[in-house]
């Protein structure tokens, strides 16, 4: 009896340790098999210096030394690209006479929180082809100083018209306050102006364009000449107290003392060159299939784990990632393959119905039953049936799918190289008649 039981405990102990070997074994597989959505840029890699800026002066302040340093990841930073994307409100964006169009229109993220990597890609790109826009037109300027920030033309901005462009401005991007804001540029006796306008979240600041209607600034003419007496027109000092008493109304009175207690503070880390936000963008990782089939295959099964960052990664980019910078050409090169996702998403969700680039009276739905049709969260149920080579062209590959008990046919273009497959380009989804 004993002996039995010696043996007993010797394979429970063997057991134990197949156990455990076998789940180390699986912990380590799986840690390699994970694979990362994004890198860190040498830029993305700085760690930031303030977590907020809280005053709409100083907040200019830093988007117009980052231009002056030609410095597109501070820029960056400083873009309500988070906030855009978090709570964008495409019903209050879409009117009656408006084209649907898949192009335009940005994904509604917040309403469906699964499209926020879409919508943040497109966000970014923006942002940075406007930034280096600008920042061409200040560089050609030669060495330019920020001799003064003002609330632009602060008259106007108090006036109903205004106000009420404003409040729009809110309703479209869940915003608490927006104000424009003029700053004084300086090179020696010459004087220039430029015009930012900012969104307010909660009582801190970031610019949402670097231009303003009311200094009549555009992104093809963002600084243009002025003289000191010409811009002493576009401000009023007490007209100015009331604008700043109206944006200090729509923040709560906590964060309201905080803001007075690090104004300076903020404004000397800014004008000492170490200000630096948080990262708000990601650069996605380039990820590889075996074959065009297992390309086709990860990237639908990310988008049954609703996963559109990993979606992301399959899209083609640029293979040298030894040294990586944040460039707006990688960052347009993701935008681009963003609003192929993005398109891709919304002809299975409304069953390819040629809705692109009809007006919401032609298509007889109002701004809330478009966003509704575009609710992402049934494509856990997408199921890929099957990849074929296109017989005319050996690039393209044509998967079947099945959505809504509706099949479709979806063209890819394909790259292989050296590492693997990737999309090259999602070239058309088109609804499957036969069953």
């Amino acid at each position: 009896m004993r002996k039995k039981s010696r043996y007993t405990t010797v394979i429970g102990i063997v057991l134990i340790l197949f156990l455990i070997g076998t789940t180390a074994f699986y912990q380590k597989y799986i840690y390699y098999k994970m694979i990362d959505p994004k890198i860190v840029t040498e830029e993305l890699s700085r760690e930031y210096t303030i977590e907020k800026v809280m005053n709409p002066e100083n907040m200019a302040l830093y988007m117009a030394e980052a231009l002056k340093k030609n410095d597109l990841d501070m820029g960056l930073r400083g873009f309500p690209i988070d906030e855009m994307g978090l709570y964008v409100n495409v019903t209050e964006m879409l009117e009656p006479t408006d084209v649907f169009s898949y192009t335009t229109v940005l994904a509604p993220s917040g309403t469906y929180t699964d499209y926020f990597p879409l919508t943040s890609a497109e966000l970014t790109s923006a942002f940075a082809k406007e930034f280096e826009t600008v920042e061409k037109q200040t560089a050609d300027l030669g060495e330019l100083s920020v001799e003064r920030i003002d609330f632009a033309k602060p008259q106007e901005q108090l006036e109903s018209k205004a106000q009420l462009e404003f409040q729009e401005l809110c309703g479209k991007w869940q915003a608490s306050a927006v104000t424009e804001m003029s700053v004084l540029l300086k090179n020696g006796s010459q004087r220039y102006l430029m015009g930012f306008s900012l969104l307010s979240y909660d009582g801190y600041w970031r610019v949402c364009s670097l231009t303003s209607e009311l200094c009549g600034t555009t992104e093809d003419k963002a600084i243009r000449e002025i003289t000191l007496e010409e811009y002493e027109n576009l401000t009023d000092k007490k007209a100015a107290a009331d604008v700043e008493k109206l944006l200090e109304e729509s923040i709560n009175e906590t964060v309201r003392k905080e803001k007075k207690e690090i104004k300076k503070e903020e404004k000397e880390l800014i004008c000492s060159g170490e200000a630096l936000l948080p990262a708000n963008y990601y650069v996605v990782n380039p990820t590889y299939g075996k074959s065009p089939e297992d390309l086709i295959g990860e990237f639908t099964k990310h988008i049954q784990k609703r996963d559109l960052q990993m979606v992301l990664c399959y899209g083609r980019m640029d293979d040298d990632r030894e040294k990586l910078h944040t460039s707006s050409d990688i960052l347009a090169n993701q935008s681009d393959f963003a609003a192929q996702v993005k398109n891709f998403y919304f002809n299975l969700l409304r069953g390819a119905d040629g809705a692109e680039g009809k007006t919401l009276n032609e298509l007889g739905e109002s701004a809330g039953t478009v966003v509704a049709k575009l609710n992402p969260d049934n494509m856990f149920f997408i199921q890929l049936w099957g990849v074929e080579q296109d017989s005319e062209n050996e690039n393209i590959y044509i998967a079947s799918y099945e959505y809504a008990q509706e099949n479709y046919k979806v063209k890819f273009a394909l790259k292989k190289s050296i590492k693997g497959w990737q999309i090259e380009e999602i070239l058309q989804v088109k609804k499957n008649k036969e069953k």
